[in-house]
Order: structure tokens, then C-alpha cells, then sequence
């Protein structure tokens, strides 16, 4: 595993000089490229059946091979490219580039605590710990999937708000678009995770009970916080807000651990949900608003009307007719559809949002 940490870190170094070289469209193959890679391995070795009784250790090294191999074909390309590469060391050099750096390596470490620190809390404080740290796991792992989908939006954005506050372009639009092409799909997937709960976990998972329900319910809200968090703390990253977000990560690290300190003893894994959901929500406001203030895009406007219409209309069509059809997933995808469907009728969804952003990253 820590051959593997090790590896990733090394594959995301080699991701930022591809990014560097402006080579964007090699460094998003690449940011998907590893996870590829160990699906259609792990695929043949379950359905060709060449997996064996110990399946973790089998995963562990499927994983280490092809984060590294992923790793090397990077290393490869950006050695190519690089025809001015001379590996030396230079002490000035490093302070520099070490000043330059750690605000962001800072924001990383706080943003990692802040939403990891609560699984090692859970099993620490509980005398059914690691129990109940496998509730909590069994939940945020599918919290984790959904996420990976906002984190490689955040990539595409990144390059996007530095070219545009580069040349001084007018950055709400992206903004809006971005933030609207996350949300208004995530709302969905929310509502769908939460009402349809039970039939999901006990679907996946044999051991499954309505409490590990309950957990994975409330810790997808989480989703839309982190979506908020992908959007607006990019935007402040890009601009070089790190004292902003620094210190509002410092906070909800702090008030993370003393949420779960006051949760976990009575609720559970249930409790760490709720101060998840908490943290989040608070850390994404703050960016939200502040990104607002900064950028001078109004926080508030009657243009806002149709996105509270579909957020209303979204919850009260899952809240009535979440039970319509015996067939649950027909159901909730037939409600997704239609609730999509509106969204893209009241003009809040639109392809050229997507081609707009994708335009201005080649650009």
C-alpha cells in the first residue's frame, strides 16, 4: 500500500509537467488511465476466472501495477517533450519552488485530514469500532465513486479559470455553467442514493441493514457540498486565494474533529455522517460565497428562480413517487430521466455549457 501512495504521487507529479507543457488532452487520458487499466484487469480476472481465494492481495498488486505502469508511460511522454530536461539540484532553486508550493501542499494535507480523519475516529472512540468503521466505509466508498466524476470535472476546470484570469476574461459565466452542470445531475443522484437507500446497500452488499442504510443515505448529501468545493475552491486556487482556503480548511478540521468527538459516542458511524455532512456543507459555503465577493458575481437573482423550481420539483416527484413501479431501479430511472428532461427544459441544462468549457481549456 505504500508502494502504491508512493506510485500515485509520483503519477500525479508526472501529470502536472504534462500540464505544464500544456499538453491537456494527454494529461486527462492520463487521469483516468490507471483506474482503466485495473477495471479491465480486475474484469478478466473475475469473469475469465483467474481470481483466486486471497482476492485483496490480488487487487493490491493489480492496483501498484498498473498506477506504476501509468506512471512510467507519463515519465515516458513528459522526458520526450521536455528537451530542456537536465536533472540537477539546486538548493535556491528548491527553497523556491518549496515557497511557492506549500500553501498548496498545506490546503491538500488540511482537506485530506478534514475528510478522512472521522473512519480513524470511528474505531478509536467505539468499543464496536471497526464494526462500525465498516458501516461507515461501506458507504463512502460508493460517496468516493460519485466523487471521482466532480474531481475530474475540477482537473478540466483548473487550466479553464487560470486562462481566463490570465487574459482577464469574464470568469461568472464558467462559473455558473460549471456549477450548474454538477449540481443539477448531482441533485438527482442525491435524491436517488437517499430514497432508494435500502434497495442500493442491500443490493450490494449481503450484510447490509437499514442502519448501514440510513449511513450511505445522509453521507451522499455530501456530494453536493464536494461539488461546490470542486467548482468555487478552484477558482479561488486558480486565482491564488490560498490564505482563504487555507485557514477555512484549518476550521473544518477543527470543527470536524470536535463534531465527531460530540456524534460519534452517541450516534455511531451514523454520527461521523452527520458531522461529514456538516463540515462539508460549511467549507463550501464559505467558498461559494467568498468566490462570489471576489469575482463580484451576484450571489442572488430572479435567474435563480428556475433552479429552486427544479430542486423542488425534483424532491417532491421523488418524495411522491418514489414507490409508484414495483420495480425500483426502472423507477428511479424513469424519474431521474424526467426530472433531467425539465431541467433541460427550463434552459438550466444545455450541451454548449459543456462545449464552452471544453472550448475555452483548448483555448
Amino acid at each position: 500500500m505504500a508502494l502504491m501512495q508512493i506510485s500515485a504521487s509520483f503519477l500525479l507529479y508526472m501529470r502536472s509537467n504534462l500540464a505544464g507543457l500544456l499538453l491537456l488532452n494527454t494529461d486527462s487520458i492520463f487521469s483516468v488511465l490507471d483506474r482503466a487499466l485495473i477495471i479491465l484487469l480486475c474484469a478478466t480476472l473475475f469473469f475469465y476466472g483467474f481470481a483466486k481465494d486471497d482476492l485483496l492481495f490480488d487487487f493490491i498488486y493489480i492496483q501498484l501495477f498498473c498506477t506504476a505502469l501509468a506512471t512510467l508511460a507519463a515519465a515516458i511522454i513528459v522526458f520526450r517533450k521536455s528537451t530542456f530536461f537536465k536533472p540537477q539540484l539546486k538548493l535556491k532553486s528548491f527553497y523556491k519552488v518549496l515557497k511557492n508550493t506549500y500553501p498548496f501542499a498545506l490546503l491538500a494535507i488540511l482537506m485530506t485530514l478534514y475528510s478522512r480523519i472521522d473512519s480513524l475516529m470511528i474505531e478509536q472512540m467505539l468499543t464496536d469500532g471497526a464494526k462500525q468503521a465498516g458501516i461507515y466505509a461501506s458507504a463512502y466508498r460508493l460517496l468516493e465513486a460519485a466523487n471521482m466524476i466532480a474531481f475530474l470535472f475540477a482537473g478540466i476546470l483548473l487550466p479553464v479559470f487560470s486562462s481566463q484570469l490570465h487574459n482577464k476574461q469574464e470568469i461568472g459565466k464558467t462559473a455558473t455553467m460549471s456549477f450548474r452542470l454538477l449540481w443539477l445531475p448531482g441533485i438527482l443522484l442525491v435524491l436517488s442514493a437517499f430514497f432508494y437507500r435500502n434497495q442500493i446497500m442491500h443490493s450490494l452488499y449481503a450484510e447490509a441493514t437499514n442502519y448501514s442504510a440510513d449511513v450511505f443515505g445522509f453521507v451522499m448529501p455530501t456530494f453536493l457540498a464536494l461539488c461546490t468545493v470542486y467548482i468555487y475552491g478552484t477558482l479561488l486556487t486558480a486565482n491564488h486565494n490560498l490564505k482563504f482556503l487555507n485557514t477555512v480548511a484549518f476550521i473544518g478540521l477543527l470543527g470536524n474533529i470536535g463534531l465527531n468527538f460530540f456524534l460519534i459516542p452517541k450516534y455511531g458511524a451514523l454520527g461521523a455522517v452527520w458531522a461529514t455532512l456538516i463540515t462539508q456543507s460549511i467549507v463550501a459555503l464559505a467558498q461559494y460565497i467568498y468566490a462570489h465577493r471576489v469575482f463580484d458575481i451576484s450571489l442572488w437573482s430572479r435567474k435563480h428562480f428556475p433552479a429552486l423550481a427544479y430542486m423542488a420539483a425534483a424532491f417532491l416527484s421523488f418524495y411522491f413517487l418514489h414507490r409508484w413501479l414495483a420495480n425500483w431501479y426502472i423507477n428511479m430511472f424513469i424519474l431521474m430521466l424526467a426530472n433531467l428532461t425539465f431541467a433541460i427544459g427550463l434552459g438550466l441544462l444545455k450541451p454548449s455549457y459543456f462545449l464552452h468549457i471544453i472550448k475555452n481549456r483548448k483555448s
